[in-house]
C-alpha cells in the first residue's frame, strides 16, 4: 500500500483480511498509488484503487473527504458471479470508475476502494466528518449516506468482502478463510423491569386512559390495571412488562440465548426508567436469568455515551447487584440508553471503562447495516488513530424502529415482518449476526407477541 494512516490501514487490512476472513497478512509500504495484494511466492496480483486512506491532511475528516454523489455502482455479479451478495450492482463508496474490472491470467483489477470503503463504514467517518444531530444527540440514520443513498438495508461491507475473496479465490484457489457460525443474538433493554403505571395510581389513570381513548385498546387498559392492583399485593407476576421467563421459554426453543441490559443509574430521572438496580426484584431477574443461561449487561443511562465517569460508576453498581443476586459473569456486554452514541467519544468512554462489547451501532430511526457488516469487529478511534480492545456487536433491528409511528411506522402487518426477514436473512446469508432488541415492555398486546415469535422463526428468504 502507500505510505500514510499506517494506523488506519493496519486497522482495516487487521479487520477484513484478520478478523473477517482469519488470513495471515503484512503490510509492505509501496510508491505506488494502489493497493496491491500478492500470495508470497506468487506472481499474481490484485490491484484496488487506494482513495479515502491517500486523502491530504487538512481534508481528513471534513465534509470535503465525504463520497462524491450520486454513487457509481458496479456489476459485480456480472464480474465474480460466484461472490456471496445481496443484489449483484454494487454501491461504490469509494472507488475510480476509470479502473475497468480486468482479469488475466496473471492480474485482476477492481474498480472499488474495498478497504477505505469499509474503513468508512466500519468506523463511523461520517458521523465526524458531516455530523448531524436528532432531539437525542444521535446522528440519524435519515441523514446517513447508506439511507440516502438506498443500501442501508445491506450489510455492504460484508459484500464489499465477499468480492474481495472471490478474487483473490480466482488467483489463489488454494487459500482457506474462516469458517463462521450463521447466529441469532436476541437482546432485551430493560428500561422498565415493571411498568411505572403499576407503581403509581396517577401514572395508571393517565396511560390507561391512553389506551382507551386514543389507541382503542381496552386488553392494554385492563392488562396495566392487573398490573397495579397484583403490585398492591406485592407482585409483579401480573405486570404487563414482566415478559422476562416468556422472552427465555420461547428464545431457548428456537436456539437462541440471550442478553438482558439493565439501568444502573438515573442520570435524567424520568427518562431513566423507575427501578433501582438494588430492586429485590430486579436481584431476582437476574439470579433467574444467570441460572437459565442468559446474559446480563449494562444498559449505560442517557448522559451516560459523554461521560466515562459516570459509566464506571454504573458497571460498578452493576457488578455490586450481580454479586448480591449471585451472578458470577466476567465478562460485561453493553447498549447505551435510547441509542445514544457520538463516534468517537462513546466508545473510548466504553473501552477505557473495561467492557467487553458493546451493541448500540444501530439507528433508533432506521433498522439496517449502521456500520455495513454483520459481523462483530473492533472499533476504532477516529481521533487517536487506534483499535480499541471494545468489540462492536453491531444492532441490526429494534422493535419500535420497525412498529412506532415514530420511526418506520409499519405496525404490525405484513411489510414489519417481511422487513424483520429480510435484515435476518441478509445477516445469516454472510454467516453473520442477526442481532435483535425488543424491550420486555413492548409486548402490551397480542400482536406484539406474534410479531416477535415471527421474528425468531428459522429464516427461508
Amino acid at each position: 500500500m502507500p505510505a500514510g494512516r499506517h494506523a488506519e490501514r493496519d486497522y482495516v487490512l487487521g479487520t477484513l483480511l484478520g478478523e473477517f476472513l482469519g488470513l495471515r497478512w503484512r503490510r509492505v509500504v509501496s510508491d505506488a498509488l494502489q493497493t496491491r495484494i500478492a500470495l508470497e511466492g506468487s506472481d499474481r496480483r490484485l490491484i484496488l484503487p487506494d482513495i479515502l486512506l491517500a486523502i491530504e491532511n487538512d481534508l481528513w475528516l471534513t465534509p470535503r473527504s465525504m463520497p462524491a454523489r450520486p454513487l457509481d455502482s458496479w456489476d459485480a455479479g456480472a464480474a465474480l458471479p460466484e461472490a456471496v451478495l445481496v443484489s449483484p450492482n454494487l454501491p461504490v463508496i469509494y472507488g475510480d470508475a476509470r479502473i475497468k474490472f480486468a482479469l488475466s491470467g496473471t492480474e485482476i483489477r477492481l474498480p472499488i476502494d474495498i478497504f477505505g470503503s469499509a474503513f468508512f463504514m466500519l468506523t463511523r467517518y461520517e458521523e465526524v466528518a458531516s455530523p448531524v444531530e436528532d432531539l437525542h444527540g444521535r446522528f440519524p440514520g435519515s441523514e446517513s449516506l447508506a439511507h440516502r443513498e438506498g443500501f442501508l438495508r445491506r450489510p455492504i461491507v460484508n459484500e464489499y468482502v465477499e468480492v474481495l475473496w472471490s478474487a483473490m479465490k480466482r488467483l489463489w484457489p488454494s487459500l482457506k478463510r474462516k469458517v463462521r457460525q450463521a447466529t441469532s443474538f436476541v437482546t432485551c433493554d430493560v428500561d422498565e423491569p415493571y411498568l411505572a403505571s403499576s407503581r403509581s395510581f396517577k401514572t395508571l389513570l393517565r396511560q390507561a386512559g391512553g389506551d382507551v381513548l386514543k389507541r382503542r385498546n381496552l386488553v392494554s387498559a385492563s392488562r396495566r390495571a392487573l398490573g397495579y392492583a397484583g403490585a398492591r399485593l406485592g407482585t409483579y407476576r401480573w405486570d404487563p412488562a414482566n415478559t422476562f421467563d416468556w422472552m427465555m421459554d420461547v428464545n431457548e426453543r428456537a436456539g437462541n440465548a440471550m442478553a438482558f441490559y439493565f439501568i444502573a443509574d438515573k442520570t435524567v430521572p424520568g427518562l431513566d426508567g423507575s427501578a433501582e438496580i438494588q430492586d429485590p426484584f430486579v436481584l431476582s431477574l437476574m439470579g433467574r436469568i444467570h441460572e437459565r443461561g442468559h446474559e446480563i449487561g449494562l444498559h449505560g443511562s442517557y448522559e451516560t455515551y459523554l461521560d466515562e465517569g459516570q459509566l464506571q460508576r454504573e458497571l460498578g453498581l452493576l457488578r455490586s447487584a450481580m454479586t448480591r443476586a449471585a451472578v458470577e459473569q466476567a465478562d460485561i456486554g453493553t447498549r447505551q440508553h435510547f441509542l445514544r452514541w457520538r463516534t468517537p467519544i462513546t466508545a473510548r468512554a466504553l473501552n477505557n471503562t473495561g467492557l467487553t462489547y458493546d451493541t448500540t451501532l444501530g439507528y433508533a430511526d432506521s433498522p439496517g447495516f449502521r456500520c455495513g457488516t454483520c459481523y462483530s469487529f473492533h472499533l476504532f478511534d477516529l481521533a487517536t488513530s487506534e483499535t480499541l480492545t471494545l468489540q462492536e456487536r453491531p444492532l441490526i433491528a429494534m422493535e419500535s424502529s420497525v412498529i412506532s409511528d415514530q420511526y418506520q411506522g409499519l405496525g404490525y402487518g405484513q411489510k414489519a415482518k417481511q422487513l424483520l426477514n429480510d435484515l435476518k436473512y441478509r445477516s445469516l446469508k454472510f454467516n453473520g449476526e442477526f442481532v435483535l432488541l425488543w424491550h420486555n415492555s413492548h409486548f402490551l398486546t397480542a400482536e406484539d407477541h406474534k410479531l416477535y415469535l415471527g421474528s425468531l422463526e428459522p429464516n427461508r428468504s
